[in-house]
């Protein structure tokens, strides 16, 4: 008593009694027993490695063997089993055990066990007058099937047998469960009434690396489907190979448009077919752009923005725009034409290149073409420079600007860059005469940045710098 306890108490468990020495002994019991090294009786193992040793045939043991379930159950297992199956005549099964990794293990001799097991049988001994869940036959035999999981997720084992017939199939189970042989350690098993076996209900299913690739590349299929699967049959209309039997195939696109992937599965009783239509998007690779056009010589005493244009490209829905080095300032734009932000601390060479997209295709970026950055500011002023001034410089961020003489409700543009060259704050005003102007650019980190102050055809640029 106390086996039964646990599953009238509706705990999760499969139970297999070895018998020795009476009319139940038979080999596999035999060699399960001396597997476990077991020389007194009753004897329990739990999951292979708890030992519980005696009964009590007037008292349930079920408070113990509950304290042994509490310990195991909780212990994550690494796989999940499941069983499946149907009767092919008579006395004659066919099972499908389905064995399926979800995390690592330790372990260096997986075996998978299946055991047919037969209850209430009558038999009087010492109070009791039926025996429980009697080992009746392991298949194959008592030494299970080696199961290897290097090179797969799930594993799916086929086996047969047939019953005695003097055995009672509504009163049999069936009982698969995974067990390292070194350790003993049982990691998962299921348990299914013999009379209540069904086929596994196969469904085909498959996921792909990428939907949307280039002419000339691969994609890699990946088998999901359930239901024991063990032979695929994969179409690939436009692909290279057209068809394959492999669980997961790599495939070549070699050609431009839209393609459909249809999978079929069998576990050898049940097969199921599954289509995805325009399963891949194949795009042509856009030709790599011309030469850029635009400004080749820059004078940031006059400007802060350029404009930059290439031929458009035949099929192409984008362009990317790149502009070396990143301090000379930016560039924005995804279509044929880009502005580029410039750096008012920047001077020297860049250059401007851009590549061609289409779907999940880019060409190579185009030819460079230079750009020659200077900045003439104070070169032949006809302004004295000495009437704009910024303080103090260095400041905390509040800071006074001197500036000179305009003419009347002239429109002054005032922008604060960054050393990227971003702009990070800018105002414009309009005003008469001699200006005094606080700026107040306490919101901005330490560092250094660069005022430019724009009005017709005066432009005048300053660093500052922020110190806190």
């Amino acid at each position: 008593m106390g086996a039964s306890d646990l599953i009238a108490n509706r705990h999760d468990v499969a139970i297999i009694k070895y018998h020795s020495g009476d009319a139940y002994a038979f080999p596999h019991s035999t060699a399960r027993i001396s597997y476990y090294g077991i020389s007194g009786y009753p004897t329990t193992k739990i999951d292979g490695i708890l030992t519980h040793s005696g009964g009590n045939q007037n008292q349930s043991i079920y408070p113990a063997y509950l304290n042994y379930y509490n310990q195991r159950i909780n212990v994550p297992s690494p796989f999940i089993v499941a069983i499946y199956g149907e009767n092919t005549g008579g006395l004659n099964y066919d099972a499908q055990v389905v064995i399926t990794k979800t995390d690592t293990y330790t372990a260096s001799n997986l075996v998978l066990h299946f055991a047919v097991t037969e209850t209430n049988i009558p038999h009087n001994w010492f109070n009791q007058t039926h025996v429980k869940d009697v080992l009746r036959v392991m298949v194959p035999n008592q030494l299970g099937t080696p199961l290897d999981f290097s090179a797969t997720d799930e594993i799916v084992v086929d086996l047969s047998f047939t019953l005695n017939a003097n055995w009672v199939a509504s009163n049999m189970s069936v009982v698969a469960f995974v067990q390292d042989v070194p350790t003993k350690t049982i990691f998962q098993a299921d348990i299914e009434k013999l009379d209540e076996l069904q086929p596994a209900s196969i469904n085909s299913a498959f996921i792909a690396s990428a939907t949307e690739i280039c002419v000339g590349q691969e994609v890699t299929f990946t088998d999901q489907s359930t239901g024991g699967v063990t032979s695929w049959l994969w179409t690939f209309p436009g692909g290279e190979p057209e068809t394959s039997t492999l669980q997961n195939p790599v495939v070549v696109y070699n050609a431009a448009g839209s393609f459909d992937v249809t999978l079929e599965v069998s576990n050898g009783t049940q097969s199921h077919s599954i289509t995805e239509i325009n399963c891949i998007q194949v795009d042509e690779t856009p030709e790599t752009p011309g030469l850029p056009l635009g400004e080749t010589i820059v004078d940031l005493y006059y400007v802060t923005t350029s404009e930059y244009t290439v031929e458009e490209v035949a099929g192409a829905e984008e362009y990317t725009w790149s502009l070396m080095p990143l301090t000379a300032g930016f560039a924005e734009g995804t279509a044929n034409a880009c502005t580029v932000t410039w750096n008012p601390a920047f001077t020297g060479q860049a250059i401007i290149s851009v590549k061609a997209i289409s779907g999940a295709c880019e060409s190579d970026y185009s030819e460079e073409l230079e750009i020659t950055v200077t900045n003439t500011v104070g070169v032949d002023d006809p302004l004295d420079m000495n009437v704009f001034s910024i303080s103090p410089n260095p400041g905390n961020g509040i800071f006074i600007l001197q500036l000179p003489v305009l003419a009347e409700k002239e429109l002054m543009k005032v922008k604060v860059y960054n050393t990227n060259g971003r702009i990070v704050w800018q105002n414009e005003m309009r005003y008469d005469g001699a200006h005094t102007m606080t700026l107040n650019l306490s919101h901005l980190n330490r560092g250094i940045y660069y005022i430019s102050i724009q009005s017709g055809s005066i432009k005048l640029n300053k660093p500052i710098s922020i110190v806190k």
